[in-house]
């Protein structure tokens, strides 16, 4: 139970922050000027250490897994629509908010949910490998805590359940990808 709330809270939270930071970089997109993403991984690292608990380190860890995956996407996404789409937005005189619900977010939705699959299932390894260091429950630790004792029948049926878990996971971002981007 407590593993799928650390994934669901860092999944809502990383898409939350993404429905905003990737709007407001469409300036640069549509200046022409090539948009660039900055991921500085030593300072990840070095959050983690400060950070009190192993439930926020985990949300931690996890949300930045998921968010950079899919914040280049949206980068992507926007950086590459095509001009004559945001000329006529312009003609129209479009406001900043209008143009990000209704030009730049439908253009960008196909390939963000495209990310979705392999985001949720590094997301899910990232927590299972937390848990393999630093938990007393969950899969990572049921794995790392059987192979301890060397019953590799419990070490494989973890790491089966774990990729039945993960496969379920990305039928279910599949299915959310058949709901929200109805026009493919």
């Amino acid at each position: 139970m407590k593993k799928r709330f650390l994934l669901l809270a860092s999944f809502l939270l990383s898409v939350l922050l993404l429905s905003g930071c990737g709007g407001n970089k469409y300036e640069k997109a549509v200046a022409g000027k090539p948009l660039e993403v900055q991921i500085n991984t030593n300072r990840v690292s070095s959050a983690l250490t400060v950070l009190p608990t192993f439930e926020i380190a985990s949300i931690f860890v996890i949300f930045s897994s998921i968010f950079w995956q899919v914040y280049i996407q949206v980068a992507l996404g926007v950086s590459s629509i095509d001009k004559k789409l945001l000329d006529s937005a312009k003609a129209m005189n479009l406001k900043n908010s209008v143009l990000f619900l209704h030009v730049l977010w439908p253009y960008s939705l196909p390939g963000i949910m495209k990310t979705l699959p392999l985001a949720v299932a590094n997301a899910f390894m990232v927590l299972t490998a937390a848990e393999m260091i630093g938990a007393t429950s969950g899969l990572g630790y049921f794995v790392r805590y059987y192979a301890d004792f060397a019953d590799y029948t419990r070490v494989i049926a973890g790491i089966i359940i774990i990729g039945l878990v993960v496969s379920a996971l990305n039928w279910g971002v599949s299915r959310l990808e058949r709901r929200v981007v109805r026009w493919r």
